[in-house]
């Protein structure tokens, strides 16, 4: 009888605890479906996974656009796709070498990819065709930026191949004219203890180049790219140079550990260190306002009519390298582990 008594209450007990655990995980997926509402609504915005890849995966560091419906998107280990503006993934085949592909730049029918160490393509999109140069005087080198200039020409920079992979390692940074066929690559600038991470060429065909000694960056610039000097100094590492609705913006980190605190600023003006961000990688104009993404699952948001930062918290759990603008309320965001986002954002109240 007692073993009997004892297997009821066993069972009773046990029941008791299915159904405790059931509503106590009821309630938790409300409070976290709520708390994932909150976080996505705060500021209106809406997310639309296009891919969630897991931690093994490769990240993309770099998309550009190709036209009105269609971005590509360049990465870790030459992972090379491109995307339409409804979602649609497909492959860009070409001759993969390995190498991390750290820059994509679309000039009239040619799409430019650099990469790590001293390779760069050059594809044709009216004929298909793919063009493979090493440049030999560059071995273990990579190329960190490339910008068209108004000459025609293309202007490539970056430094020590390791920089890119956050090794502490001598710079050896550069900056390089290259004509549009990739047949010459001539050094303009270089500095044995510096790393050249960006370029921009202003309206009036000035050069402007962010470089980092390890602890400060000077933006230098150049009228006829043999003269440079130096333009102003930050302190901290300027990732990335854009002029955006006039003004010549930066983002960075505070220092080389990229995760830890972002910079952000205009030139020749109060810079803002943001705590915890990480580093603010990339950035753009969306609406009037200046958006950035961030190291640490942060997007950035530079009112420029308030002159005031706000960083907005979304529930995406990856670190996010790069993004660009689709339409006036609507961004593609990518980064760690191949991840892909559509972000919907409100329309700017005036």
């Amino acid at each position: 009888m007692n073993s009997f008594s004892n297997y009821f209450r066993y069972i009773e007990t046990k029941n008791y605890i299915l159904a405790f655990k059931k509503k106590y995980a009821l309630k938790l997926q409300i409070l976290i479906v709520i708390q994932l509402f909150f976080c996505a609504t705060i500021f209106g915005q809406k997310i639309h996974v296009v891919h969630d890849g897991i931690e093994t995966d490769s990240s993309f560091y770099h998309l550009t656009k190709i036209n009105e419906n269609e971005f590509w998107i360049g990465g870790e280990y030459g992972i090379l796709k491109k995307i339409d503006s409804s979602g649609t993934i497909s492959q860009v085949n070409y001759p993969n070498d390995g190498l991390n592909i750290l820059k994509v730049l679309n000039v009239d029918n040619y799409v430019y990819v650099v990469t790590a160490n001293s390779v760069i393509y050059r594809f044709n999109t009216t004929d298909q065709t793919c063009l493979k140069k090493s440049f030999p005087r560059f071995k273990n080198r990579c190329f960190y930026d490339v910008i068209s200039l108004k000459n025609g020409n293309l202007l490539v920079c970056g430094g020590t191949t390791g920089i890119q992979a956050e090794s502490k390692t001598i710079p050896n940074g550069f900056i390089a004219l290259l004509d549009k066929d990739l047949e010459e690559m001539e050094p303009v600038w270089k500095s044995y203890h510096k790393f050249v991470w960006s370029l921009l060429e202003m309206p009036n065909g000035e050069i402007l180049a962010s470089t980092f000694n390890g602890n400060n960056s000077k933006i230098i610039k150049s009228s006829n790219y043999s003269d440079w000097k130096k333009d102003s100094k930050v302190k901290g590492l300027i990732h990335e140079l854009a002029l955006l609705d006039g003004e010549v913006y930066y983002s960075g980190a505070r220092s080389f550990r990229f995760r830890k605190d972002g910079i952000f600023g205009i030139k020749d003006k109060e810079e803002k260190v943001l705590n915890g961000t990480g580093c603010l990688w990339s950035m753009d104009s969306v609406d009037g306002n200046v958006i950035s993404v961030t190291s640490n699952n942060k997007l950035v948001l530079f009112d420029t009519k308030k002159n005031e930062v706000r960083e907005m918290d979304i529930p995406i759990s990856k670190a996010m390298y790069d993004i660009q603008k689709i339409s006036k309320t609507k961004i593609l965001v990518v980064g760690h582990a191949q991840s892909m986002y559509f972000i919907d954002l409100p329309e700017r109240q005036n």
